[in-house]
């Protein structure tokens, strides 16, 4: 058996430097980093904004997410704790022999799901596509106030909350979405509205097995020496 643990943090770098990228996906404002106060290969990206619950705030007439103002730490790109594990065991002439390979506390950006969910080929971006399509066939001809009027509504229901006003303090309200959008034009903004990936990073941590072999020795006096 071995086994290692990395815990580490950043604690400066030389004055004027934020921060020291290792890797970049300049066009999606995703880097693998080296920032003060941070662990080494920390995933530095745009998040969303949210309320004081964690729930996503979502703009009040687009109901996008809204993206967070600046990057943030969003994942970690190194493993914090690696392993594996080598048994072999014997009974008479059968040998089973076993390798697995363990690596805990690492994260991965996913950019095959993100554009997987913006060309609406990922399971999810089913939902509401057929309540959008029935309720544009029972509106048509009228507009959005009449839909609504008449009661007319179906898609994609965004999940998070949109401000609905300001408290006695100046702090805003906020509540859980209910309105629908069009599932295609909701999917294909989650891109081109400001990058915010910080759903697509993944836990990457997984045992796997390397080897499984059972072997078996056949009898030496099946080869005598000399034959």
């Amino acid at each position: 058996m071995n086994m290692a643990f990395n815990e580490n943090k950043v604690e400066s770098l030389a004055e004027g430097v934020p921060f020291l990228s290792m890797a970049d996906a300049r066009w999606m404002g995703v880097s693998v980093v080296a920032m003060p106060e941070a662990p080494y290969g920390a995933i530095l990206g745009y998040g969303y904004q949210r309320d004081p619950q964690g729930n996503i705030i979502l703009n009040s007439n687009t109901l996008m997410p809204v993206i967070s103002e600046e990057r943030q730490v969003i994942g970690q790109g190194v493993f914090k704790w690696t392993g594996g594990l080598y048994s072999a065991f014997t009974y008479k002439n059968i040998t089973l022999t076993t390798n697995l390979d363990i690596k805990l506390g690492g994260d991965i950006f996913a950019m095959s799901n993100l554009f997987s969910d913006i060309r609406g080929l990922s399971k999810k971006t089913l939902e509401g596509r057929e309540e959008w399509i029935r309720a544009q066939e029972e509106g048509r001809g009228m507009t959005e106030e009449e839909m609504e009027a008449a009661g007319i509504s179906g898609g994609y229901v965004p999940q998070g909350v949109v401000q609905t006003g300001v408290d006695e303090q100046g702090n805003p309200v906020y509540e859980q979405n209910t309105r629908a959008v069009n599932p295609s034009e909701y999917w294909s903004g989650i891109y081109s509205d400001g990058n915010g990936i910080a759903v697509y990073i993944y836990d990457a941590s997984y045992v796997k097995m390397r080897e499984l072999t059972l072997s078996y020795s056949l009898p030496s006096h099946w080869f005598p020496v000399g034959a």
